[in-house]
């Protein structure tokens, strides 16, 4: 059955039994920083209000803090589509639920930070660059380009992604939908230091690269407009997981993504 459009109801379309949910109020249990990792940071508006610890952390409620967990004990995930297909020291890569197209995948943050891009750390956005180039190389050989986006946030604002620990969606064959912010939200600088402390979308495609002010989006915006774009039934990945989109997903990266 198609979700009910979320437009206008604020948070009442959040998942409320969501199994990657992030509870905000629970706090983080810190570990040790990842290995070169020398510039890490605590950062966040000027008066202190907030901040989000770039460290080595977990949130005990946070699914990707848990697929982290199993990573770092070298045991599977409980459920198969939460096995990475990719593991590097800083990040790895899962399918999307809900897969908007064949071949959707997340790039996840091992530490439990807000945004990848507006990452103060090198190590993180190295080991981006370095999936980054591998994923679209494979696009490309398999004849299709590839959209990268992210909806960034800052614990201080309301209007950032449905899970709050940083994850990049890659999306092959659609990179013609780069421009989906474009009419409702300003272009704002896209470096790192641009996005800290504000709530973003970082979008890149190989030809181009543009960030926006994401103040005032809906938690699943992304999803809405491009489900909406691509004419599909729903944009809701926890009532329309696909299971079998998803196990296309992986067969399409599973022997390139390294």
């Amino acid at each position: 059955m198609q979700s009910p459009d979320p437009r206008g109801q604020s948070d009442a379309y959040r998942p409320v039994h969501d199994p990657r949910r992030l509870d905000r109020n629970r706090s983080t249990k810190r570990l040790r920083p990842a290995p070169g990792d020398i510039d890490d940071r605590t950062w966040g508006d000027s008066s202190g209000r907030y901040s989000c610890p770039y460290t080595k952390s977990v949130d005990p409620l946070c699914q990707f803090c848990s697929i982290e967990s199993s990573i770092v004990a070298n045991t599977p995930a409980p459920r198969w589509y939460d096995r990475p297909l990719s593991v590097l020291p800083n990040l790895y890569v899962i399918p999307a639920l809900g897969p908007l197209v064949v071949g959707h995948v997340l790039v996840v943050a091992r530490s439990h930070i807000v945004g990848i891009r507006a990452s103060p750390s090198t190590a993180v956005l190295t080991d981006y660059e370095t999936l980054a180039m591998s994923m679209r190389h494979r696009c490309e050989v398999a004849g299709l380009t590839l959209l990268e986006l992210e909806h960034g946030s800052s614990h201080a604002h309301s209007s950032g992604p449905c899970i709050e620990h940083a994850h990049v969606h890659m999306l092959p064959g659609i990179a013609d939908q780069s421009d989906l912010f474009a009419a409702t939200f300003p272009a704002i600088e896209s470096s790192s230091s641009a996005l800290r402390g504000i709530s973003y979308f970082w979008v890149r495609t190989r030809a181009n690269v543009v960030a926006y002010d994401a103040t005032g989006a809906r938690r699943q915006e992304p999803r809405i407009l491009l489900a909406e774009r691509l004419g599909l039934p729903s944009w809701d990945w926890l009532a329309a997981p696909n299971y079998d989109k998803i196990r296309k997903t992986i067969s399409f990266w599973s022997s390139d993504v390294q």
